[in-house]
């Protein structure tokens, strides 16, 4: 009887065996620390260990490498001496690494890569309005890496997840992260920017790129804030459903009152039930800077966009505008602007009030006669013209054909006077086209006063 339940077990332990398949091996979660910015492969992914040829060498690469080989989640740490091979600074240096000539590998495995443990790196302890003072010592740039790379690519199993923090990501040929898996966290980072977060360094195409569910773009913790700016698409693609994006700055530099604004939108959203913002300032984004709309949300529902400051500085105090262009205060532009316009303004005035005023009192006078028919004839002519029509004719006629005039620039090259000889030269052009359109109005104008007035009964009278 007993050997008939022992067989009996036994059988039943096979079928169960059968039925899930071999077992992966588990193991306690593994650090690797990261010692040194060059770009080679892992020498073995079997033994569990992240080294490359070079004995002791760990790179990230290689780290990364390992990772995906252990089931559990791991985790990546910095520990990069100075001196080292891109590394800027005799103690706790910055130190870039640059992924050359193949992408790095894709994080397939629960993982946490954390550059705030490289020496001297620290997070933001700053609220909301105050800028950011996270100090980050590691820089993942792509200007050596394949054109259709991202900075890091997730694409995890299951339930699993990935923590990116404490890293400068830029210049890639496409997202600075992307990923179609779903619950993975981005906190801490600057994405687009150097990492003092004030020079655009940006990513080819978004800074963060989502297609999954579930996933985090910093968080309300001062330390979770992130830096996306300065990349040539949107800051942050969503298009995956119930993502969180909170506490970050999107479009400024880390300071949070200069313009760096991404090349599209800030937050670009085309899926379901996502939240950018929050109902507490530690939640809100400042969204400012972008050439394109701070805020897209297109063919979807049930988002949710709440509390953040869009188009100001992190304090709330001052303009950095979303804009389609120049992403810069309008004030700004016409300011710099204003000078040169009077510059050209007055003097076409001038010109045109000069010329025009006697044609139009010499037509009334001759009312009928050739000259009034030839003054409103040309009047009429130069009123039919648009400006941009009437400058061609001037730069093709007196500066191409007859180079009595240059043709473009407001100094010639090596001047830069605001009033000289050179300067009045660059302006008969520009004064000529305005004046023109004045010719056409002002000679109209003053023959039809001009012959209300003679037709008045005092002057009849005075006759």
């Amino acid at each position: 009887m007993k050997n008939a339940r022992f067989l009996i077990l036994a059988i039943a332990s096979a079928l169960f065996a059968l039925a899930v398949g071999p077992m992966v091996p588990t193991h306690a979660a593994t650090t690797f620390v990261v010692n040194s910015t060059i770009n080679d492969n892992d020498a073995n992914t079997a033994d569990g260990i992240c080294q490359t040829t070079v004995a002791g060498q760990c790179t990230l690469r290689a780290a990364i490498q390992q990772a995906n080989t252990l089931a559990g989640s791991d985790t990546i740490n910095f520990n990069i001496p100075a001196g080292s091979p891109g590394c800027v600074g005799a103690t706790n240096p910055v130190c870039t690494i640059l992924p050359q000539g193949v992408a790095l590998p894709t994080i397939s495995e629960a993982l946490t890569i954390n550059g705030y443990t490289q020496p001297g790196a620290s997070q933001n302890t700053n609220p909301i309005e105050s800028g950011s003072n996270a100090v980050l010592k590691i820089e993942l740039n792509g200007m050596a890496a394949p054109a259709s790379s991202p900075g890091l690519e997730i694409n995890l199993t299951g339930q699993q997840s990935a923590v990116i923090r404490g890293l400068a990501i830029n210049t890639f040929g496409t997202a600075g992260i992307y990923s179609e898996t779903d619950n993975n966290v981005v906190a801490g980072n600057y994405i687009g920017t150097d990492v003092s977060g004030s020079t655009d360094k940006g990513n080819r195409q978004e800074g963060i790129q989502f297609f999954g569910s579930g996933n985090t773009v910093g968080g309300p913790a001062a330390g979770d804030r992130n830096v996306i700016s300065g990349n040539n698409r949107n800051g942050i693609m969503l298009n995956g459903t119930s993502n969180v994006v909170q506490g970050n700055y999107i479009g400024t530099s880390a300071s949070g009152a200069a313009d760096l604004g991404n090349t599209g939108e800030g937050v670009s959203i085309g899926s379901d039930n996502n939240t950018v913002g929050g109902t507490t300032a530690a939640a809100r984004n400042v969204i400012s800077g972008n050439d394109a709309d701070g805020v897209y949300v297109c063919c979807s529902a049930g988002n949710a966009i709440q509390g953040n400051y869009i188009g100001t500085s992190s304090s709330g105090t001052a303009d950095l505008g979303n804009s389609f262009y120049y992403h810069r205060p309008v004030t700004q532009l016409i300011w710099e602007r204003l000078p040169n316009t009077i510059q050209y303004t007055i003097p076409s005035l001038l010109l045109a009030v000069i010329i025009g005023a006697p044609l139009g009192f010499v037509a009334a006078r001759l009312r009928g006669r050739a000259p009034d028919h030839a003054i409103r004839l040309v009047s009429v002519v130069l009123h039919s013209l648009p400006e941009f029509f009437l400058g061609l004719l001037v730069v093709l006629i007196l500066g191409v054909q007859l180079r009595w005039l240059p043709i473009g620039s407001m100094n010639s090259v090596g001047e830069s006077c605001t009033f000289c000889a050179d300067r009045l030269v660059h302006m008969l052009g520009p004064v000529i086209v305005y004046a023109l359109g004045g010719i056409a109005f002002y000679p109209r104008l003053m023959r039809t006063e001009v012959l209300e007035i003679l037709g008045q009964d005092y002057v009849r009278t005075a006759r």
